[in-house]
């Protein structure tokens, strides 16, 4: 319909209402007239203001309930389109400053996120999914699970949309080997009507492993406890039985009893150790050491297990290396535990060697031997606690898998890192470095001194006081 219809059907409405007002209260034509276009107009005013004002209650009803992609047209330049104007750009940026919400929330979470619709379409992931599962979020976005499901490189996240129950591990192998934890919830509207679900995955392969540890190290612990016990027993009751009439063979036994014996301490004492160490209770006694004496005083102490095995130890430590600031015993643990796995790992008639240098970082210590090297892919739990590189070699060995971890935490306790270099069939490098003066020392003592020279306290007091903190 144009303009000119319009106008035409206006004032035909206009003439015809005149003509019935005329008629019934009896007034002239133009009055009549008059009358009837100013109601037409006060009207057509009236419609103009109310029908925006629906529009934006309509408008704002539906942003209510959380359609936030409703549309609002703007018509005119009045007061009320002015008013509407500025209620669709609050919109528009409240919902900007909800998309921007909702990226850095879902973007910063750890655990992966899946949103599915009613129809089991994927609607929303975030990046960690992304990164548990290998895809984008491109390629599944809007897709059902069914339709995920046939293809062999989305089947994990199809997996993963299909678990109900919490309790149950999904283990995958692609991209990489995972065990993953869902947690499924539903979502409602404010009305109670179902709008999809989400989907919190967490990535328990870590707490998997560890538990894993955990029970290879109680079976290996439980052997290691067993055998000796076994061994122990067995001798000792052929001698009380009176089966071995002869002092040479009772001396032998008793010499093998003892060993034992000395392995079950040694296991004994290194699971003490992890309990003082996981609960805080380790206290360094700090003192000037010389790592020439330690590292003398274990290979003395090693010569035997050395021996045994026709393994020389050869050592170059200069006469000219600096002393450090640490705890004896410790250190010489750490020491132990270095060469004796040296010893232990290396072929009949085979070397270990034992190295030492002043650095600018401390005293860096190297031990070395000609062994059976380590996969470059044990490296890098070789210091972790319950963790063997070999079961069967360690076991064999007299391991538990707590040495190196121990070692670790000793020399880390000192201010120091420990690192290994090898190669399979061509024997394992491991270094350390031990600073000369512990950082918590050096901070303490230029304090102190500052003090000293201030008069506000003086040299004896400052021994005093350094012995007390050090206890």
């Amino acid at each position: 319909m144009n303009m000119a219809t319009k106008i035409g059907i206006f004032l035909a409405l206009v003439l015809a209402a005149s003509l019935l007002v005329q008629l019934f209260f009896d007034i002239p034509r133009v009055t009549a007239a008059v009358f009837i276009v100013a109601v037409l107009i006060t009207l057509l005013l009236v419609r103009s203001i109310t029908s925006p004002l629906g529009k934006l209650a309509d408008y704002a009803e539906k942003v209510d309930k959380g359609d936030y992609t409703a549309d609002l047209v703007v018509e005119g330049e009045d007061e009320v389109a002015k008013i509407t104007s500025s209620i669709k750009s609050l919109v528009q940026q409240m919902m900007v400053m909800r998309g921007e919400e909702e990226a850095t929330f879902t973007g910063s979470m750890k655990d992966g996120l899946i949103v599915l619709d009613q129809d089991q379409r994927i609607i929303r992931v975030n990046p960690a999914i992304e990164q548990m599962v290998g895809f984008s979020a491109d390629e599944v976005l809007g897709k059902s699970i069914f339709e995920l499901e046939a293809d062999l490189r989305f089947s994990p996240i199809a997996r993963l949309s299909q678990v109900q129950s919490s309790t149950d591990d999904v283990v995958l192998v692609y991209p990489t080997d995972r065990v993953l934890k869902v947690h499924p919830s539903r979502l409602k509207s404010r009305e109670g009507k179902d709008l999809g679900e989400v989907r919190v995955v967490i990535d328990v392969t870590q707490e998997r492993e560890l538990d894993q540890m955990k029970s290879d190290f109680i079976a290996n612990t439980s052997h290691e406890l067993r055998t000796p016990l076994h061994s122990i027993r067995g001798f000792v009751r052929l001698i009380l039985d009176g089966q071995v009439p002869d002092s040479e063979t009772q001396r032998e036994f008793l010499t093998i009893i003892d060993e034992e014996s000395l392995h079950l301490g040694n296991l004994v004492n290194d699971i003490l150790d992890i309990s003082a160490m996981e609960s805080g209770k380790v206290e360094l006694e700090r003192q000037s050491v010389s790592m020439k004496d330690v590292v003398d005083n274990v290979v003395l102490k090693l010569q035997k297990l050395a021996a045994d095995k026709d393994i020389t130890i050869e050592t170059n430590l200069p006469d000219t290396i600096s002393n450090i600031e640490g705890d004896s015993r410790k250190l010489e643990q750490v020491m132990t535990n270095l060469v004796s796995n040296a010893i232990k790992f290396s072929s009949m008639g085979g070397k270990v060697f034992i190295r030492a240098s002043t650095e600018s970082e401390g005293v860096l210590v190297q031990v070395a031997d000609e062994g059976i090297g380590i996969a470059a892919d044990a490296i890098p739990c070789l210091f972790q606690k319950f963790s063997q590189v070999d079961s069967s070699i360690t076991r064999k060995q007299g391991g538990t898998g707590l040495g190196l971890y121990i070692t670790k935490q000793i020399v880390e306790a000192h201010g120091g890192k420990i690192w290994v270099e090898s190669k399979p069939d061509e024997g394992t490098t491991f270094f350390f470095v031990v600073p000369l003066v512990m950082e918590e020392r050096k901070k303490k003592r230029k304090v102190g001194e500052i003090l000293v020279e201030e008069g506000l306290i003086t040299e004896e007091k400052l021994i005093e006081v350094l012995r007390k903190q050090e206890s």
